[in-house]
């Protein structure tokens, strides 16, 4: 395997978890000020959950985890954590036709 594939691959994915992380406290931050060591913790026990047990079973253990961290709860937790995943529903449905371009681009330039 090539090591620097495998160095810029753990870069994309901790920067994705940073912004996840980001747009998370964005929401929380309108009704309570939260820390980023606290939600890391617990998106790092949600995705170790979510590699364990089926169905996002993480994201619930993460909004129970951070509720009894944050003073709105556990139930705010879970109504953040389900618009987090809508909006990324949403960003995923926009960059599906331009990842196609971008792959028919690709492939008429390899041929």
């Amino acid at each position: 395997m090539n090591i620097l594939m495998f160095l810029a691959a753990l870069a994309v994915i901790t920067l994705g978890h940073f912004f996840r992380i980001r747009r998370w406290k964005s929401f929380i931050s309108v009704y309570e000020d939260s820390h980023d060591s606290d939600l890391m913790f617990c998106t790092g026990i949600g995705y170790l959950v979510d590699n364990v047990l089926p169905f996002h079973v993480g994201d619930i253990v993460r909004a129970a985890i951070i509720g009894k961290k944050l003073k709105n709860g556990a139930a705010f937790s879970l109504a953040v954590i389900i618009i987090d995943r809508i909006l990324d529903v949403f960003v995923v449905a926009y960059n599906v036709p331009l990842v196609k371009t971008q792959m028919k681009k690709i492939i008429v330039t390899a041929k």
